[in-house]
């Protein structure tokens, strides 16, 4: 009996793991290896595309050629692909060993060599040319360990046509009468039934093999012509629709228009647009698994004029294809990276003339995408309009693909990506927005209706999955159910303060609002103690309470959007350092029960009145004192003075201290029980967990640990030595413990559970000034001269968040400048162990010097990985207000807080 209930219960999980698996979209990334040959800014190689893979799920190499005399399929550059060359086809190939869910195809044909398409239509019409095309195709495939081939077939291609007014249209209508419609191929119907005949010929040679078989349909290439799209859709695994270029500067010389709109615009060509080409393919009963929409990873640029007029609104006159950029180097082309660095930011806002930034006009519809401009100047020159991709836009097009369940998103190109990272970091950035809107699903949108769906969905699995429990459980078979709370937390905070600020630095609530799908808690900061009362108290009454601007509420009150947000109250942190001796309060509360008491009654009323979830410990202890990075030599005689003078003791009363703190956390743990609030502690940096906390006590009445590593040195701690400031490991000949490692383990050997342990991850970086004596390597521990200068949002000497220390590093619209607006130098992190900085060596006169220690995306993404691979309790993200919640720097808002999230 017990057989057959296991083989039910077997049958049901296969079949549920074969539905997820039938499921997953596809990620079509492709990669034209030319690029590799550009001299300059545009050069890519295959090293440079390895950190995009993980988020392809195929690879499509290109681009293969049509040989005219033989018709068989080639390689356009054989000395770079060819094992007599440098064996790029088989170099890419091999990946998969690196990468192994991921396929690699070649493609053949394509779009930017504008071939004539007159062989693609010869070869078609003889049944000899094919065969050898096949077997051609099927050779290369072989030899070099290709997954399957995608075909650009190159067919000719409609003519261009201009947006015309309702009288224009009658008129072109009218004239149509008498002229007749041009006719593209007059032997269309033969050729349509001839690539039937070639795709249905491929998949039969594949067949024995496995390969697989896609075609890209490219701009301008009319399906319901050239394609038989009910006879052919069985043959191929997927069809990719490249639905942008429907505007272009080579096309349309005098008219500037959306490039690649998502949905048809008022009074434009019906059809020209991706939801014009999809529609048209599933009415041709093409499943809607097998349709792919291609995301361009570039923009399209024109010349303005003085008939262009100001607004900028398209459509819109233009004088042909703007200059090129210095990347691509080509015509009225921009890469994603070039784009970016025409677009408002710190190093541009000044420039004129033909450096002078771009207007950004975003789309807030989500259907036609962004567009650029700068008008001519009072010579007519200088004026630009560009249609571009960016993050937000391939981000809509990703969450169209989930909406209508399709079957993917191809990436074209690779290459035009920000593949360095120059915008903010983050390499990939068009990618992986993309990908994450893809593969997170609706739950992830920025918007409310995705929330109400993802509540909807998940109650729908919920039923589901509760009727398999019903059937197991009348077969016998018990099912633990594991609590949804159990997954990884994301704890941002933010510091409502800094609403308060002028200018950059202002962070409001609906500011951070963008960020609330990826948190699973806010924690709201920063509240204080009363130094009479001992009562909690607000330390910005007028902002925060009731009485006030109500921030208590209005950051509570967004638990009904976000239905499984968790909003905390913090006290403590930096914030509450007013008085002469700032720890001293903290310690005083701790030594009277009637204090403790007062402190207690008071956090509860606050989270009661005001609906907090929770309370986040960031409690005040005396932090160590800073300590110098010494050579063998120096610890010794170190050693020897410690002889004599002893070590300084931080708290006379450091063991009471920490039994009361301990009875603290009881008593908040008893008093909140009923209401059941829960209780965070934030382990504040150099706070010595070994002189203040007894660590097997606190365990178990805390939610969560929330590990500050970072702020291991600071420029005010440490002003005469710049060094990484949030390491995950311990760099050499530090000193013990400063870095995230050490700390997780203090806590974990000690009894706390892994999964209450929480990494902070901040979103900001300490800076110095670099001297003479600072050497010109930027290699840490190095000799420093104190804080860096203050950045325009924080304005704190030696203390920047990540927009302004994104803005100070290498990209297009800085590399001219000098003194102290010359760009940083950026030393990354291979070793994912102690995080990137960037520095500035000092001018002949020892001016502008600077070294950063940051955190960036990549790095956050790196201390994500750490926990999930610890198996930890999650991260947090400290500051909300810091990260670039603008998206100034690449159009991606929150790019540290997505990254960490990602890997997590």
């Amino acid at each position: 009996m017990w057989v057959k209930k296991l083989g039910v219960t077997l049958l049901l999980l296969v079949a549920s793991s074969q539905y997820v698996r039938s499921q997953q979209a596809k990620v079509l990334c492709y990669y034209d290896a030319a690029n590799f040959l550009i001299e300059g800014l545009g050069k890519v190689s295959l090293a440079d595309i390895d950190t995009a893979l993980p988020f392809c799920t195929h690879l499509v190499y290109g681009y293969a050629a049509i040989d005219v005399e033989t018709n068989k399929a080639v390689s356009r550059q054989p000395n770079l692909d060819l094992d007599t060359g440098k064996g790029n086809y088989r170099t890419v190939t091999q990946l998969k060993s690196k990468f192994p869910s991921l396929k690699v195809l070649l493609g053949l044909g394509g779009y930017k060599f504008s071939e004539p398409s007159i062989k693609y239509l010869t070869l078609l019409e003889s049944g000899a040319a094919r065969i050898t095309f096949i077997n051609s195709v099927y050779s290369l495939l072989k030899t070099y360990g290709f997954d399957g081939v995608d075909l650009e077939w190159q067919f000719p291609m409609n003519k261009p046509k201009k947006v015309r007014s309702t009288l224009g249209g009658v008129w072109h209508g009218f004239k149509k009468v008498f002229s007749g419609d041009s006719v593209l191929d007059e032997k269309a119907e033969e050729h349509r039934e001839e690539f039937t005949a070639l795709l249905r010929e491929l998949k039969n040679a594949f067949r024995s093999d496995g390969y697989q078989l896609g075609i890209t349909v490219l701009p301008h290439v009319n399906s319901s012509i050239f394609m038989d799209i009910p006879a052919i859709i069985n043959y191929l695994d997927f069809v990719n629709i490249a639905a942008y270029d429907q505007q272009t500067a080579a096309r349309n010389k005098k008219e500037a228009d959306h490039a690649a709109p998502l949905y048809e615009l008022s009074d434009r060509v019906p059809g020209n647009n991706v939801d014009g080409q999809v529609r048209l393919w599933l009415t041709n009963n093409a499943p809607a698994s097998k349709l792919i929409v291609s995301i361009p990873t570039f923009g399209r640029g024109w010349k303005m004029n003085g008939d262009s007029g100001i607004t900028g609104v398209p459509p819109l006159a233009a004088d042909g294809p703007s200059n090129p950029g210095p990347q691509t180097q080509t015509e009225g082309f921009f890469s994603w990276a070039e784009v970016c660095a025409m677009l408002p930011n710190p190093s541009n806002t000044a420039l004129k003339g033909a450096e002078a930034p771009l207007r950004k006009v975003g789309d807030p519809t989500k259907r036609f995408g962004s567009y650029a401009f700068r008008l001519p100047d009072s010579n007519g020159e200088h004026g630009v309009w560009v249609s571009y991709e960016d993050p937000e836009t391939a981000g809509n097009k990703a969450g169209y693909v989930k909406a209508k369940n399709l079957g993917g998103i191809a990436i074209n190109d690779l290459s035009y990506d920000d593949f360095r990272g120059s915008c903010a970091g983050e390499k990939f950035p068009i990618l992986r927005a993309a990908k994450y809107r893809l593969g997170r699903g609706s739950c992830q949108k920025f918007d409310r209706r995705s929330v109400r769906y993802c509540a909807l969905l998940i109650t729908m699995w919920s039923v589901r999955l509760g009727v398999l429990a019903l059937v197991l459980g009348l077969l016998g078979v018990t099912v633990r159910a594991q609590n949804a709370t159990t997954g990884p937390k994301v704890l941002c905070y933010y510091d409502g303060s800094s609403s308060l600020k002028e200018g950059l630095g202002k962070v409001t609530v609906s500011d951070i609002e963008l960020a609330l799908p990826f948190c699973t808690h806010l924690i709201y900061g920063y509240a204080g103690i009363n130094a009479e009362t001992y009562r909690v108290r607000s330390l910005n009454e007028d902002l925060d309470l009731d009485s006030g601007k109500g921030h208590y509420r209005a950051v509570t009150t967004l638990k009904k959007r976000y239905p499984g947000l968790k909003v905390f109250l913090s006290v403590g942190a930096y914030h509450d350092l007013g008085e002469e001796k700032p720890f001293e309060k903290y310690l005083t509360l701790l030594e009277s029960g009637g204090s403790r008491t007062a402190f207690v009654n008071s956090a509860y009323t606050l989270l009661k009145t005001y609906e907090f979830d929770g309370l986040d410990l960031a409690w005040q202890f005396p932090q160590t004192k800073p300590k110098r990075i010494r050579g063998w030599t120096g610890k010794v005689w170190h050693g020897f003075k410690k002889l004599f003078t002893g070590d300084s003791v931080l708290d006379p009363k450091a063991d009471e201290h920490r039994e009361e703190f301990t009875a603290l956390v009881r008593d908040l743990k008893n008093a909140f029980v009923h209401d059941r609030f829960q209780i965070g502690f934030t382990h504040l940096p150099h706070v010595n967990q070994s002189i203040f906390l007894d660590i097997p006590l606190l365990k178990d009445n805390v939610e969560y640990v929330n590990v500050a590593a970072y702020d291991q040195q600071t420029p005010e701690r440490n002003p005469k030595e710049g060094d990484y400031t949030a390491p995950i490991y311990e760099p050499t000949e530090r000193v013990q413990g400063n870095n995230v490692d050490d700390k997780v383990k203090a806590w974990n050997t000690l009894g706390t559970p892994l999964d209450k342990i929480v990494v902070g991850i901040a979103a900001y970086g300490r800076g110095w000034k670099l001297v003479g004596e600072s050497g010109i390597t930027g290699v840490p521990p190095i000799p420093a001269d104190g804080p860096s200068p203050p950045g325009p949002y924080t304005a704190i000497p030696g203390f920047y968040s990540f927009g302004e220390v994104c803005a100070k590093l290498p990209h297009p619209g800085n590399v001219n400048l000098k003194g102290a607006e010359y760009p940083l130098r950026k030393i990354g992190d291979p070793t994912k162990r102690f995080g990137p900085y960037a520095y500035r060596n000092p001018d002949e006169i020892g001016a502008d010097g600077i070294w950063v220690s940051y955190e960036d995306p990549e790095s956050a993404g790196n201390k994500a990985a750490y926990v999930k691979a610890k198996g930890l309790g999650g991260i947090s993200i400290n500051d909300l207000s810091l990260d670039d919640f603008r998206g100034t720097c690449s159009g991606d808002r929150f790019p540290i807080l997505r990254a960490a999230k990602y890997r997590l």
